[in-house]
This record gives structure tokens, C-alpha cells and sequence, in this order.
């Protein structure tokens, strides 16, 4: 999975893209004229392709509803819009693009999406309604979705037990004493409240 942050202008997106490793592939300026942007989405949906795709992160401004849409269109698995940082003292669009393109909750998205499909072959349409129920747990019980959650998920109810278990397999932790097929089974369930959400 790629990882894009951008910091988005009137004139210019200002652009930083990441692996999963960290590092920085790319860093760039690319004018908002419309063939401009749909030039630099498909180059960058064909670099996505051999990392698994891309996710994009966004500060929340008037005008973003053009570029989501166009995100989307190109491509991109999801789009986070968040809300501006505290200011630093020297603040500019590279620094704005750098501090926003890896949120921690995306890299935890990709390892679920990516422990569900390869070790425990679900179909894609089950991922995506996986991923925000975990979420909504997690959130509920007043957690990321992170090592916390998958420590503290596994002393609350059934369903969280299994969405901590997913989590902690994910990110590498052990432990989780659930089995693949109890987590096949609520990852079902999770398909039949929220169809047709793929990742």
C-alpha cells in the first residue's frame, strides 16, 4: 500500500507519497488544472498497482469535494479528509503534505485488509465491512485501531474480542486464543449488516 498525503490549494496540490516502510517515493507540485491532476492520478494509480493500491490523505478545506471525487475515480482504496494540525511555527505545503500522508489508522487498515484476503482468503466485498466494524468498536471503546485496542478489545464483549483478535493478528501480535473459524464466521455476519463494502 502507498500512503499520499496532500495539501490542497487553490491553484496546486502539493504531494508526498510513502511505502509501508516509510519511505518517501515521491514529492511534488501538481497544478489543479483538470488534466493536469487526471495525469498525475493515473501515473500514480499505475505506481499504486504494484504496492497493492494507495490510500489518500487530505486536510478538510471548502473545496475538497472535486478531489475526493477524482481520487476515488482514479483509484484510491480510501480517502481520509482530517482536520489542520496545530501550527507550527514555519509552516508550508511540504511540510503540511510530509506531516499527513501516513495516519496510523491506514497502515493498520492495510495490514487487516491484507491479513483478511491472503491468510485467510475472504472474499474482497467481506474487507471493507470488516475493517469499519472494527473501527466502530474500537471507537466506541475509546481506542485507534492499534496495539491498545488489540490488547484491551480482548476483555470486552464477544464481537470485540473477535474485531481485537483481527487486529492483533494483523499487526503481528499472538495471543488472541480465538479461532480462524470463529473470526470467519463474525467476519460473515459483519458482511450481512453492511454488504457490499469492498476494500
Amino acid at each position: 500500500m502507498l500512503f499520499v498525503g496532500i495539501d490542497q490549494h487553490k491553484r496546486h496540490l502539493t504531494v508526498c507519497i510513502r511505502d509501508e516502510q516509510g519511505n518517501v517515493s515521491l514529492r511534488r507540485q501538481v497544478s489543479t488544472k483538470w488534466e493536469n491532476v487526471d495525469a498525475f492520478l493515473a501515473s500514480l494509480r499505475e505506481r499504486a498497482t504494484a504496492h497493492g493500491g494507495y490510500v489518500a490523505v487530505v486536510e478538510v478545506c471548502g473545496f475538497n469535494g472535486w478531489l475526493v471525487k477524482r481520487l476515488e475515480m482514479w483509484g484510491c482504496k480510501r480517502v481520509y479528509v482530517i482536520s489542520a494540525p496545530d501550527r507550527v511555527r514555519q509552516k508550508t505545503d511540504r511540510r503540511d503534505a510530509h506531516e499527513r500522508e501516513c495516519p496510523v489508522d491506514a497502515i493498520v487498515d492495510s495490514q487487516i485488509a491484507r491479513y483478511l484476503k491472503d491468510e485467510l482468503h475472504c472474499d474482497p466485498m467481506q474487507v471493507g465491512s470488516a475493517i469499519a466494524q472494527i473501527r466502530s468498536l474500537a471507537k466506541m471503546a475509546g481506542f485507534g485501531v492499534d496495539e491498545q485496542f488489540a490488547s484491551a478489545g480482548l476483555r470486552a464483549g464477544p464481537e470485540a474480542r473477535i474485531a481485537a483478535a483481527i487486529v492483533g493478528l494483523a499487526i503481528g501480535a499472538t495471543g488472541s486464543g480465538i479461532s480462524v473459524a470463529a473470526i470467519k464466521e463474525q467476519i460473515d455476519r459483519w458482511a450481512e449488516k453492511h454488504p457490499g463494502t469492498a476494500y
